[in-house]
C-alpha cells in the first residue's frame, strides 16, 4: 500500500501564491498546509483506490491534495468543452472528482485542482487541433504551448470555467513548471520585442484574471520565476491579486 502510495503522490513544495498579501494571520495559515500531489495522468486509480488514499492521507495529518488533472500523458478528467484533447486511460467524470472532494472535505482535506498550462503541454500540443501551438523544440524532454497565441488564452478559460465549480477550494492551480517555450515562429517574432520574462508575466497575469474571474485564487510552481527567470517576479500584475507570498 505504502509503496503504491508514494508512487503516485509527492511532496508538494516550491509553491507560489497568487493571491494578495495583507496580513500575519494569512501568512500563518498559509504556513499550516501540510500538503500532497496527485499526479493523476500518468496513472489514473480506481475511485475506491482514491478514497483509500484520502483515508491515509487523513491519517497522516494531510490538510490539502494538490489534484494534478493534465500532463504530458493526457488529461485524467474527461472534459466536456473540450473532448478532442489526449486524453489518459481511465479519465474521471465530473460527478466522480465531486465524490472525490466531498469525501475528502468529510476528512478535513481541501483538493486543488491543477491544470497545466504553460509546460507539460503535450495533452494539448500533441492532437491534430492544437499542433499548431506547440513551442517547444523538437524532441526535448519539456514541453510547452505557445503564450502568445490568442487560441492558448481562449482554451485555457474554457478548461479553467468547467474545472473551477467542481471543486470548493479557493484555489487553482495552474502548473507553469519546466517550461521550454520560444521556439514557435509566432514566439520567435514576439521575442524580438519583448523579453522571455515580459512575456512570461503577461501570460500569467492573463491566465490569473481568469481564474479570479471564476473567484479562486491562482496558484504556480515557483521554478521559473524564483530559479530561473526572476524578472518574472517584477512582472506579475500588483495593480490586481497577483502578488507573491514569497515577496511578502
Amino acid at each position: 500500500m505504502i509503496k503504491k502510495v508514494l508512487k503516485l503522490i509527492s511532496v508538494v513544495i516550491g509553491l507560489v501564491f497568487l493571491s494578495n498579501c495583507t496580513s500575519n494571520t494569512e501568512k500563518q495559515n498559509t504556513a499550516r498546509i501540510k500538503g500532497f500531489m496527485i499526479d493523476a495522468p500518468r496513472g489514473v486509480e480506481t475511485m475506491e483506490y482514491y478514497f483509500r488514499l484520502i483515508d491515509f492521507l487523513s491519517e497522516e495529518g494531510i490538510n490539502t491534495i494538490v489534484f494534478r488533472l493534465t500532463d504530458d500523458q493526457g488529461s485524467a478528467y474527461k472534459f466536456k468543452s473540450h473532448p478532442e484533447l489526449k486524453m489518459s486511460d481511465g479519465a474521471l467524470s465530473t460527478k466522480e472528482l465531486k465524490q472525490l472532494v466531498n469525501q475528502a472535505s468529510k476528512k478535513g482535506i481541501e483538493i486543488i485542482p491543477e491544470i497545466e498550462s504553460f509546460g507539460h503541454a503535450r495533452y494539448i500540443t500533441e492532437t491534430d487541433r492544437y499542433k499548431f501551438l506547440d513551442d517547444a523544440p523538437e524532441g526535448a524532454y519539456f514541453s510547452a504551448i505557445c503564450p502568445v497565441s490568442d487560441s492558448s488564452l481562449v482554451l485555457f478559460k474554457d478548461l479553467y470555467a468547467e474545472v473551477a465549480p467542481i471543486f470548493s477550494s479557493k484555489y487553482f492551480h495552474i502548473g507553469c513548471d519546466e517550461v521550454n517555450w520560444g521556439h514557435s515562429e509566432k514566439s520567435k517574432k514576439a521575442l524580438k520585442y519583448k523579453s522571455r520574462s515580459q512575456i512570461w508575466a503577461e501570460y500569467v497575469n492573463r491566465l490569473n484574471k481568469y481564474v479570479k474571474e471564476l473567484g479562486k485564487e491562482t496558484m504556480i510552481w515557483a521554478d521559473v520565476p524564483i530559479y530561473h527567470e526572476k524578472d518574472v517576479l517584477d512582472g506579475l500584475n500588483n495593480n490586481s491579486s497577483l502578488k507573491t507570498h514569497i515577496k511578502c
